[in-house]
């Protein structure tokens, strides 16, 4: 074969390459990690908790439902259910009653510790992560088999959240983190979508969006749809700023970012009258923000 012949050879291979590329509708995120792609099809779910005098009409924000459902769905605490008592019967009416509802599940169960790099500190073992890695499957497992339709994820545990090690980017420490992730494939195997929490700890753009990409990387090396939870407050840990609202120059930051990361975002939270609605820097940020992605 000549050179020529060679070299239109390269070109409609590359032309393939670039017609796959737009069929899939995938960006990713620069740097040196893992490939991290997105799904063509942005999704908002709306988990806003808005105080007001009248009903709240959200469509002008496009936002789908989602079940956000607490241990109390699965777990009779009230009548002090142990946490680790496995009553199948129960998931299985749970997954029959979660049939009834639109949208996607998350399910936000926070009692058990997950993150290997605990091991060893305050009586953590590796038996009781794997113990409590299989007990997350279990509930899992026997939903999808009472209904297989079901598309359900966990509530922040898929990665493990990991602010500081992105952004002071110590090498070890992020090796121990990906280390932590890789732990959890067998639970990632499991669900159908995954929530990581992206939520705000300091007023720090840049520092944000370094533990955002980092965050956003590992997240794509469990194969799963992202539905990122946002939420338009600092965090509670933050002495200072915690509990008052992000302004909407880094809110709509963050919002951008994971338009262009990942497959959806939850926005979340409770907020009181006067922390919503025209005139709020977060509020009026996400309106634009709608506006903007409807014209793309």
């Amino acid at each position: 074969m000549n050179r020529l012949g060679l070299m239109q050879i390269a070109l409609m291979i590359a032309l393939m390459l670039v017609v796959c590329d737009m069929v899939r509708g995938e960006d990713s995120v620069e740097g040196d990690g893992p490939r991290v792609t997105k799904a063509s099809t942005f999704v908002m779910f709306n988990g806003l908790i808005l105080e007001s005098d009248r009903p709240v009409d959200l469509s002008m924000l496009g936002m789908k439902p989602i079940q956000i459902m607490s241990p109390s769905s699965l777990w009779d605490t009230k009548n002090g259910q142990d946490y680790f008592n496995t009553d199948l019967n129960r998931y299985r009416a749970y997954a029959r009653y979660l049939k009834r509802h639109e949208g996607i599940v998350c399910l936000d169960i926070e009692h058990y510790q997950t993150d290997a790099r605990q091991i060893g500190k305050n009586g953590f073992t590796k038996q009781k992560l794997d113990r409590n890695i299989k007990m997350f499957k279990t509930i899992v497992d026997v939903i999808h088999q009472a209904e297989p339709e079901l598309r359900i994820g966990y509530y922040l545990l898929l990665p493990v959240r990991d602010y500081w090690s992105p952004v002071y980017g110590h090498e070890k420490d992020i090796e121990k983190w990906q280390k932590a992730n890789d732990a959890l494939m067998p639970l990632a195997d499991s669900v159908d979508v995954l929530f990581p929490s992206f939520y705000t700890f300091n007023n720090d753009p840049v520092g944000w969006l370094k533990y955002a990409k980092a965050n956003m990387e590992q997240s794509r090396r469990f194969h799963k749809p992202v539905y990122v939870f946002l939420y338009p407050k600092y965090h509670e840990s933050n002495k200072e700023l915690g509990g008052t609202l992000i302004d909407g120059e880094f809110w709509a930051k963050q919002l951008e970012f994971v338009y262009e990361n990942a497959d959806g975002v939850v926005i979340w939270g409770p907020f009181k009258k006067h922390e919503w609605g025209p005139g709020v820097g977060w509020w009026d940020a996400t309106v634009k923000f709608v506006e903007k992605i409807k014209e793309e």
